[in-house]
């Protein structure tokens, strides 16, 4: 996947857990980084699926990336 992130041409939202014992921050940020046009949405206290660990939030932050 890394060696393409470059190539995505598409507004791409990145959530992440600030618990996440998989993936850690720096990775994310690398995401962003190389994913022109991407936008990183932190969630404090929540760890590898925050669309389950804090629906509420993932689904305000999702639903304000697809309506803007």
């Amino acid at each position: 996947v890394k060696e393409n992130l470059e190539h995505i041409n598409r507004p791409v939202l990145i959530f992440w857990g600030t618990d996440d014992k998989i993936h850690a921050k720096w990775m994310m940020d690398v995401f962003k980084d190389r994913i022109t046009g991407s936008t990183l949405h932190v969630i404090q206290g929540v760890g590898h699926m925050p669309h389950e660990e804090a629906s509420g939030e993932f689904n305000r932050a999702a639903y304000q990336f697809l309506t803007r």
